[in-house]
């Protein structure tokens, strides 16, 4: 199928990882890190290195320092943030996208810049707010994106919207409250999974705009794997 002409807008805050490479850690331990890479995360995970067909526009709230922990073995991370306050109070251009996907809107200072409700929209999620807060939004997005791990947090959540859960063993998607997909994989060993999550979004969201739900259900936990064991062998 060929690729239509794609803008993705990316609105989240600007994460300015330190990751410390491991193969484990151990609590209460001195722990030595291999390998230490400093990047830019976040909405930054979604780049034209696995979307070279999308037009990538960036859109930064205020900044964080991120320090992560990626355990290597079990291919785990896990994370300390700092926020900062920023300056500078963001404005998204819509004019010049055709999708917005916001990462994380229960982590942005500044929500009042999403204004158009009826624009098409993602959103993921990183913390354990209760999800009612953001109903309205909810239903007016094409897609949202959690981690399994939070999926009780949809337990009260009714709503059209395809909302598309994962983690390292697969997928699952929920309509009105149903299951209406699942898919497991094999978990991946030692490999440095900081920014899966986004890196998936970013995956489905195109598969989903050039294609269908089913078909961006079908390929992105896969697609999401070889990419991260591709980067890994770099």
């Amino acid at each position: 199928m060929q690729q239509k002409n794609f803008s993705l807008g990316l609105f989240g805050k600007k994460y300015i990882d330190t990751t410390f490479h491991l193969d484990s850690f151990k609590k209460g331990e001195t722990n030595f890190s291999k390998n230490t890479v400093n990047s830019l995360g976040g909405i930054h995970n979604i780049s034209k290195d696995f979307l070279p067909s999308v037009d990538i526009n960036y859109f930064e709230d205020d900044p964080v320092q991120a320090f992560i922990i990626s355990e290597l073995q079990q291919s785990k991370r896990s994370s300390i943030l700092v926020p900062e306050k920023g300056d500078i109070e963001p404005v998204i251009d819509y004019e010049s996208i055709d999708w917005l996907h916001v990462a994380y809107i229960d982590d942005l200072n500044h929500s009042d810049a999403i204004k158009d409700e009826s624009f098409k929209m993602s959103l993921d999620f990183c913390t354990e707010v209760p999800r009612e807060k953001y109903i309205d939004l909810i239903k007016n997005c094409e897609l949202i994106f959690d981690s399994r791990e939070r999926k009780d947090l949809y337990s009260r959540i009714l709503v059209p919207t395809p909302i598309v859960l994962h983690d390292e063993k697969g997928c699952e998607c929920i309509v009105q409250g149903k299951k209406i997909f699942s898919q497991e994989i094999i978990s991946e060993k030692n490999l440095n999974v900081n920014g899966a999550g986004d890196i998936f979004a970013g995956i489905f969201i195109n598969k989903y705009y050039n294609g269908s739900l089913s078909e961006a259900l079908n390929y992105t936990c896969t697609a999401t794997a070889n990419y991260l064991k591709k980067k890994n062998e770099i």
